[in-house]
């Protein structure tokens, strides 16, 4: 496997397009424009000021950095520590790198040590970097960047009883998901939604605001609701009915984050999840070398991996980290309800593997409520449901394809 990196500025586009379609059964509607903030009385803010913050921008001062020797793994140095004791490992071996190259000013932020053996430095000036870029102990390094949503104008509503999505029709229909585990890397999960089971043990937050997993901006409670909502009677089922969700809380209260939260987020996936789990990432950057990385090595032990491909028309690898291909990868565009490529969706084969139903999309979201959204964001959990119970296949194919290589509609 071949993968091109180019160095280009972060931004981030998750699939929350307006719409004016709404749940079948539904009796209330109500449209809600911007943060949900209304459903929450108080909102934790991260430590780092992202309020003024655009897509791409670079955190003055904020580096992600890998280091270079295999042997410092600490893996490969230890099967038997636990993800805390390699976090506090890669921390000691972080605050060497920085005595050694005397970064006077440096702080340590954050640290990988499972998948990945690196860390988050802040206070690093321009002499600073070229000093840690000229370490034999460093790999790379790459500028920790913003990432940053616009606000979401959806449609809310409430159902009268329980339905079965469209898209979760068209993969092949919903099946029993319980006792089967999906890691959703997101804007976290509502936790007390009565149609999720939601393992709060394990999941995460990894948004600097001192806060748990709880969703509130709803992209990830949506792509939640795909993958495992109930059948229970009421709301909607997911492709793997009754599955359990372990929230992995990347983005804050506005749809903000950093790169390096997503990256440590891998990072604990490829720690903490079991081989034959299934991780869904409905988020797409331009070009991330440590990104792919992690993926790739997290996926190598043989956890799936989930990608969406993108909203912005164009080609799939120009982005991270849908643009890695692997045995346990998949990456995923959007189709609509003629089997017609998303207008939104991005394309090329590789390094897509199957389109999934991304327009249109009711789910889960916040305050135990329901939503439509569209966008591969929605394609890529469907994909995600059906690993959780076996292997992908194939019925029919996409229409309007502009690369001329129609992607595969995924099936039971």
């Amino acid at each position: 496997m071949k993968i091109k990196f180019t160095l280009t500025q972060l931004f981030i586009t998750i699939a929350l397009l307006s719409f004016t379609s709404f749940i079948e059964g539904c009796s209330k509607k109500e449209e809600i424009t911007g943060v949900a903030t209304d459903l929450f009385q108080k909102i934790p803010k991260p430590s780092i000021d992202l309020s003024a913050k655009h897509q791409g921008d670079e955190i003055a001062g904020r580096y992600i950095v890998l280091f270079e020797d295999p042997s410092v793994t600490i893996e490969s140095t230890n099967e038997s520590l636990t993800y805390e004791q390699s976090t506090e490992k890669s921390i000691e071996l972080a605050r060497q790198l920085v005595a050694e190259t005397g970064l006077k000013a440096a702080k340590v932020e954050m640290a990988f040590g499972s998948v990945l053996t690196g860390c988050v430095l802040s206070g690093i000036s321009k002499s600073d970097l070229k000093m840690l870029e000229a370490s034999k102990k460093v790999k790379m390094v790459e500028s920790d960047k913003v990432i940053a949503l616009k606000p979401m104008k959806i449609k809310k509503c409430h159902t009268a009883s329980e339905s079965v999505p469209w898209g979760v029709q068209r993969i092949g229909g919903s099946r029993n998901g319980k006792g089967k585990t999906a890691w959703v890397l997101d804007s976290g999960v509502d936790l007390g939604h009565t149609d999720l089971y939601v393992d709060k043990v394990l999941g995460k937050n990894f948004v600097d605001d001192g806060a748990d997993e709880q969703d509130y901006f709803g992209h990830g409670t949506h792509v939640a609701g795909i993958i495992g909502a109930k059948r229970n009677h009421v709301g909607i089922v997911g492709v793997a009915a009754g599955a359990k969700i372990v929230p992995v809380r990347v983005l804050d209260f506005e749809g903000i984050g950093v790169l390096s939260w997503v990256i440590g987020a891998v990072n604990y996936v490829g720690a903490k999840a079991k081989k034959g789990e299934v991780a869904n990432l409905s988020l797409v950057t331009p070009a991330s070398k440590c990104l792919d990385c992690a993926v790739l090595r997290a996926s190598s032990k043989g956890i799936k991996f989930v990608l969406a491909a993108g909203n912005t028309t164009e080609d799939a690898n120009l982005y991270s980290p849908g643009r890695v291909n692997g045995s346990n990868i998949y990456t995923i565009s959007a189709c609509d309800q003629m089997d017609g490529l998303a207008w939104f969706s991005n394309y090329g084969n590789p390094p897509i593997d199957f389109a999934a139903p991304g327009v249109d999309i009711p789910s889960t979201y916040l305050n135990g409520g329901y939503a439509t959204l569209s966008g591969t964001s929605m394609a890529a959990p469907h994909v995600a449901g059906i690993l959780l119970l076996g292997s992908v296949k194939a019925n029919g194919v996409v229409s309007n394809d502009v690369d001329g290589e129609p992607d595969k509609i995924a099936h039971w």
